[in-house]
């Protein structure tokens, strides 16, 4: 009685053994593919809710906004010195005295392309309006829909003055 498997058993074994490999790793770089993506969307979220954030508070308590262009906003805050939002190389800045401060790091890309432009003001200068898109610098697609594709994310607000005038 012969021990052992014949070249066909062994053939076919390995043949499976090809097939369940391959599909563990196709089901590990599609784990791995979301697994940066979802990191990507939620550091862009954070920078540029961040972002935002601190601009609505410097915009809410100012005393005038004027849109200087479509990428810059001037504030007058109510301790009369000038604060000014610009959209610099792809980061948002913040200026004041002369010395400019990143509200956003290199890794976020920041653009006014699908608003049109990032800041506009209604009311005389009393109702500021944000919108800007933001990406995860490198290939990182950091949209919420597979079909979109883009790899934007869009954030906007309107920001009223409460010390308008005062």
């Amino acid at each position: 009685m012969r021990r052992g498997f014949t070249l066909f058993e062994t053939l076919i074994g390995i043949a499976l053994l090809g097939v369940l490999l391959g599909t563990i790793t196709v089901l590990m770089m599609t784990s791995l593919r979301s697994s940066r993506k979802s990191a990507a969307i939620a550091k862009v979220n954070s920078e540029a809710a961040s972002a935002v954030d601190s601009m609505v508070q410097m915009i809410k308590f100012a005393e005038s906004a004027i849109c200087t262009s479509p990428t810059s906003l001037d504030l007058v805050r109510v301790n009369e010195d000038d604060l000014r939002y610009s959209l610099l190389s792809g980061q948002i800045a913040s200026i004041s005295a002369g010395v400019s401060t990143y509200l956003t790091s290199v890794f976020l890309n920041v653009t006014d392309t699908g608003c049109g432009q990032m800041f506009t003001c209604t009311n005389n200068g009393r109702t500021v309006k944000i919108c800007f898109d933001a990406s995860a610098e490198g290939n990182f697609d950091t949209s919420d829909k597979a079909e979109e594709g883009l790899g934007e994310v869009r954030y906007q607000t309107e920001v009223t003055l409460r010390n308008f005038g005062n």
